[in-house]
């Protein structure tokens, strides 16, 4: 009877040495540690209001931002303008990242908002249902009603050039470059930004001009005041950024005018200066422009474009 127990003794003696030898015992899962959540959601609409003839579109861009790493379920509520999808999104790390659906309407929405739901997944694929919200953001939709560009001078068809308006631009040596129609409004508006800077603004302020300043109207010589009669952040096709080196702006030595396409199959401009004259403009025709692309070479346009005189 001893020896038996002596024997099994050292069997399981044997069998923890090997145990140990092929490996460690795992240590335990630390105890409450948490999974990553969404958290913010935010919602924004481009145009961001619309008021002309119909039928229109609309983007909604959704940015989802998270504390870690995990897939991320979202689902747009877009009401009559879109198929309100849903989809997911891999965080490979804390961060933020932008998703966009396109919605079109032939009448000012029946549901006023539009608005967009995130949610970490778990393991499983399951979400919610405690769920992040960007809240209701109003569509401003108004169908059938004058444009913003119709007033200060001639009218505008939505996304077009106003009436009367031309713009032509080449490579240095080059033949004339055939723009898209999208292409020609996002060139009148750099163009028309720039002439602004150098006109009022450096002319008669002594100082840059930020793009809220174009949009409401600048003074310049007594009684006269300049802007632009169509707001660029509204515009469907483009985003528009004024960047100054140097702040603040009034004192900047130099800027730029960027018109960045928000889909794929348009161009992109990008406009540089400083304060003494030296300029480069520079046209990308698949992208957003930047100063490895070409320069243009000669440029101009007809008419008074998208600036109120």
């Amino acid at each position: 009877m001893g020896q038996y127990s002596t024997f099994s003794m050292r069997i399981l003696a044997g069998l923890g040495s090997c145990a140990w030898l092929a490996g460690p015992p795992a240590a335990p899962a630390q105890a409450g540690a948490a999974a990553a959540k969404v958290t913010a959601v935010r919602l924004h609409l481009v145009p961001e209001s619309y008021a002309g003839p119909c039928p229109g579109k609309v983007q909604l861009v959704g940015d989802i931002t998270t504390d870690g790493p995990g897939t991320v379920w979202y689902h747009f509520l877009a009401g009559a303008v879109s198929h309100s999808p849903e989809g997911t999104v891999t965080f490979t790390a804390a961060g933020t990242k932008t998703v966009t659906i396109e919605g079109s309407f032939r009448s000012a929405p029946g549901v006023p908002n539009a608005s967009m739901l995130a949610s970490m997944q778990d393991q499983n694929g399951n979400h919610g249902p405690r769920n992040a919200t960007s809240g209701p953001v109003p569509y401003n939709i108004a169908c059938g009603e004058p444009t913003a560009a119709a007033t200060g001078g001639g009218a505008a068809s939505p996304g077009g050039l106003p009436e009367g308006t031309t713009v032509e631009a080449e490579y240095a040596g080059g033949p004339p470059i055939q723009f898209k129609l999208p292409e020609q409004v996002a060139f009148l508006f750099v163009h028309n930004i720039k002439s602004l800077e150098k006109d009022p603004c450096m002319r008669y302020l002594q100082r840059l001009c930020s793009l809220e300043e174009l949009v409401e109207g600048v003074k310049g010589k007594p009684g006269g005041e300049k802007g632009l009669k169509r707001d660029p952040r509204r515009e469907a096709d483009y985003s528009y950024q004024v960047t100054f080196f140097g702040e603040p702006y009034q004192t900047a030595a130099r800027y730029q005018v960027e018109a960045i396409p928000r889909r794929p199959g348009m161009g992109g401009f990008l406009f540089i200066s400083d304060r003494r004259g030296f300029n480069d403009f520079y046209f990308n025709a698949n992208g957003a422009a930047t100063t490895k692309d070409k320069k243009l070479g000669a440029f101009g346009t007809t008419g008074d474009g998208f600036i109120a005189r």
